[in-house]
């Protein structure tokens, strides 16, 4: 009887917890901290070819060759933005073997983050497993020191989104509002 208590306490209480484990405030309100478990199993989610209207150098990895882009939920038809909590994820497909692609996405976080760029979105770069499940390399307003974001080091996820700031600085075509 001791053993089923102790493994029951163990088991709804755990023995830590990480960033991982953490539970999303995605699709609760006014504010998504997306955690790693929110981009798990995008490559199930509403797709669309990663095209756009912004011209990039076929050379840099972000935003040239064959890409997917995922979305969790599209709005409402007629909406002017996208609501908190949308995840949107751009996979470049570099590689057959997934978990050599370049994985990049952007979350609605709300709460005015980002002030100073695209106004509500935080941006990531995920590392994508064969399993389908995903966890974050980095995440924030732009890429961190020395992380080379669309082949521009001094660059960042703002600049060219902020071309798309009409469609709630989404630039791919298939997710126009």
């Amino acid at each position: 009887m001791k053993r089923l208590l102790l493994l029951t306490a163990l088991v709804t209480f755990g023995c830590g917890s990480s960033e991982d484990d953490a539970q999303s405030t995605c699709g609760t309100g006014t504010l998504c901290i997306a955690f790693p478990a929110d981009f798990n199993g995008f490559v199930k989610w509403t797709s669309t070819p990663g095209t756009s209207d912004v011209v990039a150098d076929p050379g840099v990895v972000h935003a040239g060759g064959p890409r997917t882009v995922y979305i969790n939920k599209k709005p409402a038809a007629g909406a002017k933005e996208f609501p908190v909590g949308t995840v949107i994820v751009k996979e470049i497909h570099t590689s057959d073997d997934v978990s050599q692609r370049k994985v990049f996405a952007m979350v609605k976080r709300g709460g005015n983050y980002n002030a100073s760029g695209a106004v509500n979105w935080e941006w990531f770069e995920l590392v994508r497993f064969v399993d389908g499940s995903a966890t974050i390399k980095w995440r924030g307003v732009g890429p961190p020191s020395g992380e080379a974001y669309g082949g521009d080091k001094n660059g960042g996820c703002n600049t060219c989104h902020g071309a798309a700031k009409a469609n709630d600085y989404v630039l791919t075509k298939g997710l126009s509002l």
